[in-house]
């Protein structure tokens, strides 16, 4: 009541995700503040009001999703599979803590919300890396949607020749994500390639595209 109030301005600092989901539907009002060489510096949202609407929507009272204006990385995966088997690798410890901690991975629901997920990032100058399934076809209007919006920001990016199923040399089978886990226990996803998906999630943590 005291900031609608005329003349009045109230600032809010806060580490909590919790407090920034709760408050996306006025995602102008956040602010992301960060240090770089000794200075301070301030981002707003700079997404067009045509499509702040969904935007807004995709980090609405989500706390996952609002760590992302805390993150010092975030990894943007296209739908569960890719975001389970990472954490299954977490958990097996093929992507230890060193590199982890500072990471915030998001499963975006989606190709097509990916974009504004991007926007979100590109807005709030938060470096990201982003993984997807090209379908076989990289030219497809949702492969291209993700690469507009690939930026100075966007340290890695990977699109899969066609899903993540094939490369890893398996079927799609029931519920995909607890399938390729599944997969990756019991061998039938070969040694080699195992490497390869977990380099793969290695470059999203650590790599700065060139």
């Amino acid at each position: 009541g005291f900031a609608k109030a005329n003349n009045q301005q109230v600032i809010a600092t806060t580490h909590s995700g919790h407090l920034v989901s709760e408050n996306v539907m006025d995602i102008r009002g956040i602010i992301r503040v960060d240090k770089q060489n000794g200075f301070t510096k301030v981002h707003q949202n700079k997404i067009p009001d045509s499509e702040l609407e969904i935007a807004k929507n995709l980090v609405y009272l989500d706390r996952p999703r609002s760590d992302i204006f805390f993150a010092k990385k975030v990894v943007l995966v296209e739908g569960p599979t890719e975001y389970m088997l990472y954490n299954y690798l977490k958990q097996r410890g093929d992507l230890p803590h060193s590199l982890t901690q500072n990471v915030t991975v998001i499963d975006t629901i989606g190709k097509w919300s990916m974009p504004y997920f991007q926007k979100i990032l590109n807005s709030y100058n938060i470096h990201h890396s982003v993984l997807y399934d090209t379908d076989g076809d990289p030219n497809r209007a949702d492969n291209i949607a993700v690469k507009n919006e690939f930026s100075e920001l966007t340290d890695y990016a990977y699109g899969f020749p066609r899903d993540i199923e094939t490369f890893c040399g398996i079927k799609k089978s029931g519920n995909p994500a607890i399938n390729i886990i599944n997969k990756f226990k019991d061998g039938t996803v070969a040694r080699e390639k195992q490497a390869e998906i977990i380099e793969i999630f290695k470059n999203m943590i650590t790599e700065k595209q060139k």
